[in-house]
């Protein structure tokens, strides 16, 4: 399992580091929820290697064999390396590239809130929005947010991944 981590968790850790910047590049003029789905995209490809990962092991390490738990905890390693990657790039975006976002990114939510909602739900909503910016607002609570963003998203293709991949039966040949 060990050979399995270290080939492709540092691979998972670039790879967020990588898409993160294409993201950034290409995604400097579109709106946020655009960028939000280039993000979304950037972590769906990069967590892509767990499914690579797991079989990897089963395939190449283990004799063509796996069960649900192995397959769960190399999904979830792999998985965390990438979080690791993009909370990193996350903080260094919101630190040293652009300090402004969340003042960029408050704003031009209040003027979409004010645009889309009745003047008494805008109170609401903005009360709201503005409630959640106080909380996660600092770059290393974004950082950890993307972070944990990423694991849940590595829960759900480990799990999909452990499922398809296990066998816990060798293969005999007919």
């Amino acid at each position: 399992m060990k050979a399995t981590l270290l080939k492709y968790g540092p691979a998972a850790f670039i790879s967020m580091l990588v898409l993160f910047a294409l993201g950034l590049i290409v995604g400097q003029n579109l709106d946020y929820s655009t960028q939000e789905i280039v993000g979304y995209l950037t972590m769906i490809l990069s967590l892509s290697l767990v499914y690579f990962a797991i079989r990897h092991y089963r395939d190449r390490e283990n004799d063509g064999q796996l069960t649900f738990g192995r397959g769960m905890a190399i999904g979830m390693i792999i998985s965390a390396c990438a979080g690791f990657g993009i909370a990193i790039a996350d903080a260094f975006y919101t630190t040293v590239i652009n300090p402004n976002f969340v003042t960029e990114f408050t704003d031009r939510e209040l003027s979409r809130l004010k645009a889309d909602l009745p003047a008494e739900e805008y109170e609401a909503a903005a009360a709201t929005l503005m409630e959640q910016i106080n909380m996660m607002g600092s770059p290393l609570a974004l950082a950890a947010l993307m972070f944990v963003t990423v694991l849940l998203l590595g829960l759900m293709v480990s799990l999909i991944s452990s499922l398809v991949l296990r066998n816990t039966d060798k293969q005999v040949s007919a």
